[in-house]
């Protein structure tokens, strides 16, 4: 929408205290842009996770609904719920901010190897969401366990001090629509 009009042009006559006037407008100018940034950043918080970078819980299961009710949608999809394995025990060993760190790090490692089809997101606190459109069973349990063994050969710091000396996770999938037509009961199988 348009949140203002600022017009500069040639004048007939001489305005008096111009540069009051451009100073006010400077001024609003630089009001309209602040607050611009602020609710393009705000729409951004609103979608994604805080701590991690990666979409939310509730933009994630958005963007699933929207692929279930487009036409022509994914034949299949794919869910991999899954969350870090003994993450309690990595935050009383080394602290929370190394485990904000493991967060963080995992993430990353998540948005730079999935698929440009695949989703991935924090479903809260150490557990994690992997949408696979058009991914029948098969291709889901491979893209688990695609996710699995790269998360257990990456060397996260302060794993050797976690059970099997690596970080790991564990998790499971479930397929729409062969194991349920809502969201829910997708995530509930996985």
């Amino acid at each position: 929408r348009t949140l203002g009009v600022i017009l500069i042009g040639p004048c007939e006559r001489p305005i008096p205290h111009w540069r009051e006037i451009g100073r006010t407008i400077a001024l609003i100018t630089s009001v309209v842009i602040s607050r611009a940034t602020v609710l393009r950043e705000q729409k951004m918080l609103a979608k994604t996770d805080g701590l991690t970078g990666l979409m939310n819980r509730m933009h994630l299961l958005a963007r699933v609904h929207e692929l279930l009710a487009v036409e022509p949608g994914p034949r299949t999809i794919g869910f991999f719920l899954f969350d870090i394995d003994h993450f309690k025990r990595y935050n009383d060993t080394n602290g929370h901010l190394p485990g904000d760190e493991l967060l963080k790090s995992l993430s990353q490692l998540l948005r730079e190897n999935i698929r440009e089809d695949e989703l991935v997101g924090r479903y809260g606190g150490e557990e994690f969401i992997m949408v696979m459109p058009n991914s029948d069973r098969d291709g889901a349990l491979m893209a688990a366990e695609r996710i699995r063994s790269l998360i257990a050969r990456t060397p996260f710091p302060h794993a050797e001090k976690q059970p099997g000396g690596h970080v790991s996770v564990s998790g499971g999938i479930s397929v729409w629509p062969m194991d349920g037509s809502d969201v829910d009961t997708l995530l509930r199988k996985a």
